[in-house]
């Protein structure tokens, strides 16, 4: 007798090699398009993380210049807010309204580099309460 089997399902009980290869090649593919997709959400969120924080900075530094009732002319500083240093630079400068003086911040991460800024908000104070 024989030990090979000659026909029907006994024949078929494994995978082939090549079956296993393109299995393994199909697996690789996805892992590595899902690795790409959860990297680049990571660096979104980090982005959004920054920004959001970027404009409270900017808008609590409004808030002080409308509260101190500052002058007209640049300043620049810095804001310890989430852990992070954030740098600010403060525009006021007046509008076609007389009454009402424009306040402009500048925030970014980086020290004298407002080129690579995360926020710009706009605020307006009167000139005189």
């Amino acid at each position: 007798m024989s030990n090979w089997p000659k026909s029907g399902v006994a024949a078929q009980a494994g995978f082939s090699l090549i079956e296993v290869l393109v299995a393994l090649l199909i697996l690789g593919l996805v892992l590595g398009a899902t690795s790409q997709l959860v990297g680049s959400a990571l660096n979104t969120v980090s982005v959004l993380e920054s920004n959001t924080l970027g404009s409270w900075v900017a808008l609590n530094q409004i808030s002080r210049a409308q509260l101190d009732q500052a002058s007209e002319g640049e300043t620049q500083g810095e804001t310890l807010m989430a852990g992070r240093t954030w740098y600010w630079r403060q525009t006021i400068k007046p509008t076609p309204e007389a009454e009402l003086l424009e306040i402009v911040v500048e925030v970014s991460t980086q020290a004298d580099n407002f080129d690579k800024r995360v926020a710009l908000e706009h605020g307006f104070r009167l000139t005189k309460l």
